[in-house]
């Protein structure tokens, strides 16, 4: 065992080996038990795990989609988390209808390529590994480009029990527009 020392301006100040000893042993056994409260503690709260396919996979309803839509959900807003949590998978030429979110949504482009617009006519295209963030209220669509399908994992908050408002559809002309727009914009 190695001697403790201290040292100050004036002098030196040494621990004997005996007083070592019972602050090793102190430390040791105060560290034994914030380890078992810790792992307790873990223990208790326990992990949540949700494997993939454990949850049903569901058609995309053509009230709030148009084109084919395949949901996955992965979690839904508890009282410990206020988002839900779900994989969106749109065909080529699949899209959202218009809508916005009362506390916002976040959106990871997981593959393929898509778009997402706003009512001012904005669109932009977005690639796998991109991140998108929907602020609270604002219209917007978003899906797959007409020859390529697009995943996202949408994480769409919760306030006060609602997670969108959903309006019309967005037209084949609509979209036929923004898809140039957008395809455009890249050119530059």
């Amino acid at each position: 065992m190695r001697f403790l020392a201290c040292e100050s301006r004036s002098s030196q100040f040494a621990f004997s080996p005996w007083r070592q000893s019972i602050m090793f042993k102190t430390t040791v056994l105060l560290a034994g038990f914030a380890a078992l409260f810790a792992a307790q503690g873990a223990l208790a709260a326990g992990h949540v795990i949700q494997h993939a396919g454990d949850k049903p996979s569901v058609v995309g309803s053509s009230k709030i989609f148009t084109g084919k839509v395949r949901q996955d959900p992965i979690a839904s807003a508890d009282q410990y988390s206020h988002n839900g949590i779900t994989v969106v998978t749109f065909e080529p030429g699949a899209r959202t209808f218009w809508h916005s979110h009362p506390a916002g949504q976040r959106l990871l482009i997981v593959s393929g390529k898509g778009f997402v617009g706003t009512a001012d006519g904005v669109t932009h295209v977005v690639r796998a590994g991109d991140y998108v963030w929907c602020p609270p209220e604002i219209e917007h669509w978003h899906g797959a480009t007409p020859d390529t399908a697009m995943s996202h994992i949408a994480m769409t908050n919760n306030k006060d029990g609602k997670t969108a408002v959903w309006g019309k559809a967005v037209s084949d002309k609509e979209y036929a527009e923004f898809s140039a727009k957008a395809f455009d914009a890249l050119k530059k």
